[in-house]
């Protein structure tokens, strides 16, 4: 393994800040001869989005300047934490090239090495055993404008300290009975410095130390501990642990660490569209919103990899984010316009059908097409120009001059083109092909229309066209994509979008510290506090589509992993757990371009900034509306729902005097619904819908059911009720039958079920999972869950 110093730079450099300031001015002065940096990941979940920004900081800054990084697992809390999130971190920061050589830490290794220190803080009288509950402790530190009060067991002697805290340690008390506090200052305007807690009871099986430990060091005693003993001389991290550098600096002057580190704060980054909480990740997988951990919706980087994304891209939005003092959001337009930068020139282009209609092609004159080959080129004029040494790729990787990059393509009688690129009423402006009009085919030649074929229903099924030749006087109306029948290949194409439609789904704050971090914590989570928000609501209904389709037949004889622009289409890559050569599943990695301008205002604005905007841009409601506003809130529509109603004249007509779970209505209406009402496309009756909401609020179906069942009949007409009962669609809450899934799910994955019992508990969430897909998403989520971990632990 090469080290650091062996290393280069993955993505572009970090650009000046003032971190890398006191770097230049700390080297120039003698303070350190080199630098050390560490990124410092819990491994209770996988690496995503969030990461990326602090690891990059972290290796790229030590590498500019010359120095080491480090990659350590802050592995010092036995709940949560496992071998599979370890070994996945390690795996996900190689996949975005970091390479750590030997510098590979475990906290977890230096359990003893920390109680010593404790020991010793004990010995100085700088430490003591506090027995006061947690409550008490609360309200003998005080408050901002009142000082802490000492607890009665502050004066212990050292003796009776060391004494209890070796009894802590060899398991003589229960969880809870005693902490050890460092011994600071009770009237300090910091909180944090009133005598903050080290230590605490708790008993769990660590992944690696087993039952060796009940006493676990806080992350404000082990963290800096940690830098010191492995000699990071700047230790990064985000601005809401600018009150605990007191901590960090207090530990440093009392145990006269030289050379020391030093503790600095940049501002965290948001992401708009997006959650990364463990815990609401961990919920989005157990209750079966998204497939697993690695669904290519997730923000992990396991999932942002088998969604097709190239590492250099995630590199290079993390460049681009910028390291200041303070907290922003980032549109999530940035991380997408990154991944569309990188793999322009990396996608060759061909052409797929992802909604096919049949065109049947003659020659001009009336004559029998003759099938014939086509070269065209995989890549377009600005990609070639912009070739650094005047060549371009293979799909192989392998370099040639520009007339050589080029593929084989079939043309014969039949053809497939998008459906949406013909219209038989076509809407103004249209610019492809119409009855009569023609269009040119991709490298091919004009197609004219000439005759439409269409089913008892009208609709369109087929075209019968003309190929005319270049020289015809016909103009076409635009370029379209198409792939030859007798040569395409069938495949599935899934089509990825934002998994949630808001860009805060977290709250109204996207600034505020993360509600489920406690740096008292023996860890970095507090897995007992609920969660602040039902971030579920803003669930994205099209974040998946998936449509059957064709490619051309030149990608079977490309190498496996290959990453394509489909013309007009996307990028997109084979997905790699589920595509084959005989069944080919295609990933959209990212559209052509954002389809979501103008949903959101720029990223830099501060929250308050983006409210009052909103309050200033919204039209003022009339009499008439405020009055509909009033009815439906009395209805239990929400106000938001109420006031879309009440100005949308549309949508308000649908909703008439629905009285019935009007809120459920409302939202339906607002939410799912409403694309339809407005294009005077729905043929679902709006009175069918108290109906479903009753069995929803009952609990006899879930909400994923309900959306399934809404989508259909939005195009059917067929009541909702109806469906669910020609369906037999309920939530699955029995227990025998949930068992009978369970049983099948784990009979058929008995290595993730060795390995699970062997000591992975993250694999739950994949069981978790399994179980939803089985049951079609019908299974009750908490009945699961019991049963599940019975069996599992069974």
């Amino acid at each position: 393994m090469t080290s650091a110093a062996d290393f280069v730079p993955p993505a572009p450099r970090v650009a000046p800040n003032f971190i890398t300031e006191i770097i230049e001015r700390d080297l120039k002065s003698g303070k350190y001869p080199k630098i050390v940096t560490r990124f410092p990941p819990e491994p209770n979940g996988y690496a995503h989005l969030g990461h990326t920004f602090a690891c990059f900081l972290d290796f790229q800054t030590a590498l500019q300047y010359g120095g080491t990084y480090h990659l350590r697992l802050d592995d010092t809390n036995p709940a949560g934490e496992s071998v599979e999130f370890a070994e996945a971190i390690q795996d996900d920061l190689r996949w975005l090239g970091w390479d750590w050589g030997e510098n590979l830490f475990y906290a977890s290794d230096n359990f003893e090495r920390y109680y010593a220190y404790a020991v010793q803080l004990i010995e100085m009288g700088k430490a003591y055993v506090d027995s006061v509950s947690g409550e008490e402790m609360a309200r003998l530190r005080g408050s901002a404008t009142q000082r802490g009060t000492p607890s009665a067991y502050r004066e212990r002697s050292v003796a009776e300290n060391l004494e209890l805290f070796a009894r802590m340690r060899a398991g003589e008390f229960a969880d809870g009975a005693h902490i050890l506090r460092a011994k600071i200052d009770l009237s300090s305007s910091n909180m944090k410095l009133r005598d903050p807690v080290l230590y605490r009871i708790l008993r769990g099986e660590h992944y690696r130390q087993g039952a060796a430990w009940c006493i676990y060091p806080m992350y404000d005693f082990q963290h800096p501990l940690q830098d010191a003993i492995e000699g990071v001389t700047h230790s990064m991290c985000s601005l809401e642990f600018v009150d605990n550098r007191a901590i960090y600096d207090w530990l440093m002057e009392t145990l006269a660490f030289e050379p020391r580190p030093h503790q600095y704060e940049f501002g965290r980054r948001s992401l708009e569209y997006t959650v990364v909480s463990k815990r609401k990740l961990r919920r989005l997988v157990q209750e079966g919103h998204v497939s697993g951990w690695d669904d290519p919706r997730m923000p992990t980087l396991r999932a942002i990899r088998r969604l097709g994304v190239r590492p250099e891209a995630v590199n290079a939005f993390a460049s681009a984010i910028g390291v200041s003092r303070t907290n922003r959001t980032v549109d999530l337009a940035v991380y997408e316009n990154a991944v569309r930068d990188d793999l322009n020139p990396h996608a060759p282009r061909v052409m797929a059908v992802l909604e096919p209609l049949e065109v049947v092609v003659s020659s001009a004159g009336g004559q029998a097409l003759e099938a014939k080959m086509l070269s065209l080129p995989y890549w377009p004029h600005d990609v070639i120009q912009a070739s650094l040494d005047g060549l371009v790729a293979l799909p192989s990787g392998q370099r040639v001059e520009p007339d050589k990059a080029v593929r084989e393509v079939s043309l014969s009688t039949q053809i497939y083109i998008e459906r949406g690129d013909f219209a038989l009423t076509p809407p103004k402006g249209f610019k492809r092909l119409i009855l009569g009009g023609a269009v040119r085919l991709r490298g091919a030649g004009i197609l004219r229309a000439d005759e439409v074929i269409q089913d008892e229903a009208g609709q369109v099924t087929g075209i019968r066209a003309t190929l005319l030749g270049e020289e015809s006087s016909v103009k076409p109306a635009g370029v379209i994509h198409w792939v030859d029948a007798a040569t395409a290949l069938s495949a599935e194409f899934r089509l990825y979008d934002r998994l949630f439609s808001v860009p805060n789904p977290d709250g109204p704050n996207p600034n505020d510290i993360l509600p489920d971090f406690d740096p008292e914590q023996p860890g970095h989570e507090d897995l007992t506090q609920p969660l602040s928000t039902d971030f579920l609501r803003f669930l994205n209904p099209e974040s998946l589509k998936i449509v059957q389709g064709y490619v051309e037949g030149s990608v079977a004889a490309d190498p496996a992993g290959t990453r394509y622009q489909f013309e007009r289409q996307g990028y997109f890559w084979p997905d790699p757990e589920d595509s084959r050569p005989e069944a080919l599943v295609f990933n959209r990695i990212i559209t052509l371009r954002d389809t979501w301008t103008g949903k959101t205002e720029p990223a830099t604005k501060t929250r308050a900034v983006k409210t009052e905007q909103k309050k200033a841009e919204a039209p003022t409601l009339s009499a008439d509306q405020s009055a509909e506003v009033a009815r439906l809130r009395s209805l239990g529509v929400s106000e938001a729902e109420a006031v879309v109603l009440a100005r949308d004249p549309l949508l308000g007509a649908y909703f008439g005097s629905t009285t019935q779970q009007a809120g459920q209505v409302a939202a339906w209406v607002v939410n799912d619904l409403s694309a339809a009402v407005r294009a005077g496309q729905v043929a679902l009756k709006v009175s069918c819908l108290p109906a479903l909401a009753e069995l929803l609020a009952s609990g006899e179906i879930s909400s994923r059911i309900a959306k399934d069942v809404l989508t259909e009949s939005l195009e059917s007409g067929e009541a909702p009720t109806e469906i669910v009962q020609r369906r037999g669609l309920k939530v699955v809450s029995d227990s025998g039958e949930l068992e009978r899934i369970i049983d099948g799910v784990l009979s058929t994955n008995p290595d993730k079920l060795a390995e699970y019992r062997g000591g992975r508990a993250g694999l739950l969430g994949f069981f978790t999972g399994q179980v939803m897909k089985a049951s079609g998403g019908q299974a009750e989520p908490k009945a699961v869950a019991a049963l599940l971990k019975a069996k599992l632990d069974g």
